[in-house]
C-alpha cells in the first residue's frame, strides 16, 4: 500500500471506543424503540402532572358542578363524579401524588435494600445468616396484608401509605443487593483496594457499590411501577389519605357508581395503566443498555 494513499478509519469502531460507558448505555437505550417511547410517555406523563395542576385551577375534591355528567353533557373534559367534582382535576392532582408516592416508596425500598443486603453479600458468615433470616420473616406473609396491618395501626394517611409500600417492598431489593456485592466482593479491584488498605466502608460505597448499581436501578423503577399498582389497590380498599386525591383513591371512591359514572374509574384506570407501562418499558430499556451480551451484537 502507497504512503500517498490516505488511511481509512472505521468511523463505527472510533465511535464504539471513544464513548464512555455510560454514553454506551445511553446510545444502546435510543436504539431501543420501545424504550424511548415509554421515556417520552413517562416524561410527558410528569409534565402533566406536575404544571397541569398550575395551569388548572379546579380543587379535585371540591364540587363544582352537578354529579354524574358525562364528557359529552358537560364542560368539565372528563365529566364529573358521583358528588360533582371535576374528574380531570383528579387526574391531574392524583397523578403528581400518586408518582410522589411511588418515587419516595421506590427511594426508601433501594435504601432498606442496600442496608440490609450490601453487608450481607459483603461480609457473608454470619452476618449474612442473621439478615438473610430477617429478610425472610417479612416474605412469609402476602405483602398486600402485611401493608394493610400497617395503614390499620397506624392509620390511613400518605406518610403511612409510602411506609407501607416499602414495608413490603424491600426484601427483594435486599436479596438482590446482597447477590451483586457477594458476585464483587471477591474480583481482583477489590481485593486490590482491600490490600492497598482501605476500609470495609470505602470498598463497600465507593468501589462495590458504583458496580453494582445498574441492576439495583432496574430494580427501582419495577419497585416505583409496583409501587404505583400496590397504592392504587390500598386506596381503592378505603385505606388511602382521604384528605388528598391519588389515581387509587378516585377508583375507590367512584367503584360503586361504575356503571352509573363509568368515566369516573375509567380515566383513572387508564392513567395508571399508561404510567406503570412507561415505566415497564424505560425499565427494560434499562436493563437491556446495562446488558453486556447485547452490546457484543
Amino acid at each position: 500500500m502507497s504512503n500517498d494513499e490516505p488511511t481509512l478509519i472505521d468511523p463505527v469502531l472510533t465511535t464504539s471506543v471513544a464513548r464512555s460507558p455510560m454514553g454506551e448505555a445511553w446510545y444502546m437505550f435510543r436504539r431501543n424503540k420501545a424504550a424511548m417511547f415509554g421515556l417520552i410517555l413517562l416524561g410527558s406523563i410528569i409534565l402533566l402532572t406536575i404544571f397541569g395542576p398550575m395551569l388548572y385551577e379546579n380543587d379535585p375534591l371540591k364540587v363544582v358542578t352537578r354529579p354524574r355528567q358525562s364528557p359529552g353533557d358537560s364542560d368539565l373534559l372528563m365529566g364529573s363524579d358521583y358528588l360533582g367534582r371535576d374528574t380531570w382535576a383528579g387526574i391531574l392532582e392524583g397523578g403528581r401524588v400518586t408518582l410522589l408516592i411511588a418515587l419516595a416508596a421506590g427511594g426508601i425500598t433501594v435504601l432498606i435494600g442496600l442496608l440490609i443486603g450490601a453487608p450481607a453479600g459483603y461480609f457473608g458468615g454470619r452476618v449474612e445468616s442473621v439478615l438473610m433470616r430477617f429478610t425472610e420473616i417479612f416474605q412469609v406473609p402476602p405483602p398486600i396484608l402485611l401493608a394493610m396491618l400497617v395503614l390499620l395501626l397506624w392509620g390511613p394517611s400518605t406518610k403511612n401509605l409510602i411506609g407501607a409500600v416499602a414495608f413490603v417492598a424491600w426484601p427483594q431489593t435486599a436479596r438482590l443487593a446482597r447477590g451483586e456485592f457477594l458476585r464483587l466482593r471477591d474480583l481482583e479491584y477489590v481485593r486490590a483496594a482491600r490490600a492497598a488498605g482501605a476500609s470495609d466502608m470505602r470498598i463497600m460505597g465507593t468501589i462495590i457499590l458504583p458496580n453494582a448499581l445498574p441492576p439495583l436501578i432496574v430494580s427501582a423503577t419495577l419497585i416505583i411501577g409496583g409501587a404505583i399498582l400496590f397504592e392504587a389497590g390500598l386506596s381503592f380498599l378505603g385505606l388511602g389519605d382521604p384528605n388528598v386525591v391519588t389515581w387509587g383513591y378516585m377508583l375507590g371512591s367512584s367503584r360503586t357508581y361504575i356503571f352509573d359514572t363509568w368515566w369516573a374509574v375509567t380515566f383513572p384506570g387508564i392513567a395508571i395503566f399508561l404510567t406503570v407501562l412507561a415505566i415497564s418499558l424505560v425499565g427494560d430499556g434499562i436493563n437491556d443498555a446495562f446488558n453486556p451480551k447485547l452490546r457484543e451484537r
